[in-house]
């Protein structure tokens, strides 16, 4: 051992200097001195700007609190001056006050009858200042004012409107009451952390506001002030704000975590209790969502239906489209309509639970959907727990197998592919109809589709006719999406061309394929019914017509060409 000693030791002059620092911006000003307000107790806060005619800019919080009776307390510091219950419930710092000193030039306080000047400069040289009568009184029957001379007014202004939206006093902000949205009301549930208010139908674990002492700390939302979003008020005997500002809570992530489990807690309870009071219908409806984002989905296993908004039907021939729209060969079910757990055992609904569909992706699981179609199966739109009772029933699922037996095979060729913009040398296959089966239940197709693991192309006929191959069916065979670019234009051009050349395959004759391709072109043909014409297309598809006949009879006064 030595003679050396040290203990702990304070630079005083260098403190007061350095201590400007210590508040993060310029505004803490305006929450420490509505803070203290609230904390004397007062009901109503009146905050007022001005410009003097030196163009200095000056602000004055007045509150109807209890009053100031020592002013020693406001350039003590780490000497509160609050009561033992504020000290207890609060931990008030005992640095607020000096935020006023830093903020501005010099700051008047007027309490009970008396009034206090201090400017900057003489406070950081140790100057001491005299305590005076006060023989005014203050507006709107306020008990004290605070004046702060020298202000930065726009950043308090921006501020103003959104720093108070969770305090639990009314504050009047240049003659203008401030909406405070997230104040503490008797919408709030009492929890460990603190009161809750549970905005939200759809629970998600990170998505709600906190606020301490009346000030936000915490904002878990995409939207900052989204009025869908949880509101929490910290108690602040087990919570504390970080030194000097109190703007982030000291050990946030553990803070985070409780408040999850508070809230999950909360809305447990509302879905259990919803689901005793509610027809199941209606809380499946509702509840949904909120159960999903508490991992609780288990709350519906035991319910014998399923809203028909959880599946959609599938309308059209299924094939890709572009992720940023939705698939509108899906139509949502009726969120009035169920359908019962009987209707799904017996198999009068066949239901299915498929990945989206995607052209250049795995063939069986685009046979997978086609089979779906035909079998006029409804889609699972929504999550449901795994032990649900419909999965049990599910007809069509990624692993399921699909067979494919081509009926009434005719001609076959391959498609062109220097006559496409973006496909490949796919077959073509004309045919009566193709029958897809699965867990032993055949359907019949009835409209061209794109086989994928075969690379071919099969059309049915319908009255004696290739059928037309619609852009659905274009869409199995090419996204037609380069980067975020759909690419329209090739899309239909290659449709047009495809059928053009499945034409041209299933003639017999040069005649024949005309006749074809007028017969898909014309869409209008009231006016042109009946009569016989000659006439000419040049290349870019433009029509001439060199004679008409008004009947088939006056056949004979068409000139030829």
């Amino acid at each position: 051992m030595t003679n050396e000693t040290v203990s702990l030791n304070f630079n005083t002059e260098a403190l007061k200097k350095s201590l400007r620092f210590a508040f993060a911006n310029d505004t803490t000003v305006l929450s420490e001195l509505v803070q203290n307000a609230r904390r004397a107790g007062a009901t109503k806060v009146w905050i007022t700007t001005a410009t003097g005619q030196d163009g200095v800019g000056q602000i004055s919080v007045l509150n109807n609190g209890k009053g100031l009776e020592n002013f020693q307390v406001l350039l003590s510091v780490a000497t509160s001056g609050w009561d033992e219950e504020v000290t207890k419930n609060e931990g008030p710092y005992g640095l607020g006050f000096l935020s006023c000193l830093y903020a501005g030039t010099h700051v008047d306080v007027v309490s009970q009858g008396k009034i206090l000047r201090i400017d900057q400069e003489g406070a950081l040289s140790d100057e001491v200042f005299h305590v005076e009568r006060f023989e005014g009184e203050l507006a709107n029957g306020a008990t004290t004012s605070v004046t702060i001379y020298g202000v930065n007014l726009e950043k308090i202004k921006n501020v103003s409107g959104t720093m108070f939206r969770g305090y639990p006093i009314e504050i009047e902000f240049d003659g203008n009451v401030i909406a405070r949205h997230d104040a503490a009301d008797d919408s709030f549930i009492d929890t460990e952390v603190g009161k809750i208010k549970c905005a939200s139908e759809a629970y998600e674990d990170e998505s709600f506001r906190v606020y301490l002492q009346g000030f936000l700390v915490l904002s878990k939302s995409k939207s900052y002030f989204s009025r869908e979003q949880d509101v929490v008020h910290l108690d602040p005997k087990k919570y504390f704000g970080k030194f000097p500002d109190r703007d982030v809570v000291i050990n946030e992530n553990e803070m985070i975590q409780d408040v999850i489990r508070a809230r999950r807690e909360i809305y447990r309870d509302m879905v259990l209790k919803a689901k005793e009071t509610m027809k199941p219908l209606d809380f499946m409806n509702r509840y949904h969502k909120m159960a999903r984002g508490l991992r609780m989905l288990e709350v519906f296993n035991d319910i014998d239906i399923v809203p028909q908004s959880f599946l959609a039907e599938i309308t059209e021939m299924p094939h890709e489209v572009a992720h940023w729209l939705d698939c509108h060969y899906l139509s949502k079910g009726d969120s009035d309509k169920v359908f019962t757990r009987k209707e799904i055992e017996d198999g009068d609904i066949v239901v299915a639970e498929l990945e989206r569909f995607e052209a250049e992706g795995d063939g069986d699981h685009a046979l997978r959907w086609i089979y779906a179609y035909g079998a006029k199966a409804w889609t699972l739109e929504e999550s449901l727990d795994a032990g649900h009772w419909l999965y049990d029933h599910l007809k069509i699922h990624d692993d399921t197998d699909v067979n494919v037996r081509v009926i009434g095979q005719g001609k076959h060729g391959e498609l062109d592919p220097l006559r496409s913009n973006c496909l490949g040398a796919a077959n073509v296959t004309i045919c009566d109809d193709v029958e897809l089966t699965a867990n032993a239940m055949p359907v019949l197709i009835g409209e061209p589709f794109y086989w994928q693991e075969d690379n071919c192309l099969l059309v049915p006929l319908a009255n004696g006719k290739p059928m037309e191959v619609s852009s659905g069916v274009i869409h199995q065979m090419n996204s037609y999406i380069w980067g975020d670019q759909y690419r329209e234009e090739e899309q239909l051009e290659d449709q047009m061309n495809v059928n053009s050349m499945i034409r041209e395959l299933f003639a017999d004759s040069l005649e024949e394929s005309v006749a074809l391709s007028l017969t898909a072109a014309l869409t209008d043909f009231q006016t042109i019914r009946d009569m016989v014409c000659t006439f000419s297309v040049d290349a870019r598809g433009n029509v001439k017509v060199h004679a008409v006949a008004k009947s088939a009879s006056e056949e004979k006064a068409v000139v030829p060409i």
